[in-house]
């Protein structure tokens, strides 16, 4: 799976973990990001942001941040193919900035646990987290890898056949009303 597709993954699994319809996400140049929440100055107490990092956890987000180090290392390691001199050097530097990248992968973990807890209440991160105790609970997160790659599938498949219908109807529409298009 490509970077875009993690990414891809990583916003259809925060949308159905909360609920919410994804609208499709144009191509990474060409998005109106919206302003990030500012969640530095929020205050949490204890314990929910330890249940909120519960939840984060084991809803499987941070499998997806996972991917996306090894992914981006892989798209590095691809100057060797051009440069095969470099190969161990790189290797070398690559190990070497591993604990980096576990503060990093630690720096969006903590994010994840911030939005959680800005977005669901305490007792409503306990609920979830006692649902994903239970079997049904654990087959969803079990499942969910293979539901997310199915769904950015199907969402992909389904992106381009409404943009093809789109505008097969709007051509047949301006040549009603007597235009070229």
């Amino acid at each position: 799976m490509r970077l875009t597709s993690s990414l891809a993954a990583v916003t259809v699994a925060f949308s159905l973990l909360t609920g919410t319809a994804m609208a499709q996400a144009p191509a990474p140049a060409q998005q109106n990001s919206a302003p990030a929440l500012d969640l530095s100055k929020k205050q949490f107490t204890a314990s929910h942001l330890a249940i909120a990092k519960e939840v984060a956890d084991a809803s499987g987000i941070s499998r997806s941040f996972n991917g996306v180090v090894d992914q981006i290392l892989d798209q590095v390691r691809q100057i060797t193919v051009t440069r095969p001199e470099m190969k161990d050097d790189l290797e070398k530097v690559i190990t070497a900035l591993k604990p980096e990248l576990e503060l990093q992968q630690a720096q969006i973990s903590n994010a994840a646990t911030r939005v959680f807890a800005n977005f669901l209440t305490e007792a409503e991160l306990k609920d979830i987290d006692a649902f994903f105790k239970t079997p049904s609970g654990k087959k969803y997160i079990e499942s969910q890898p293979q539901i997310l790659d199915a769904f950015v599938n199907e969402f992909q498949n389904w992106s381009r056949n409404l943009g093809d219908y789109i505008m097969i109807r709007v051509r047949a529409e301006m040549t009603k009303l007597g235009h070229k298009f």
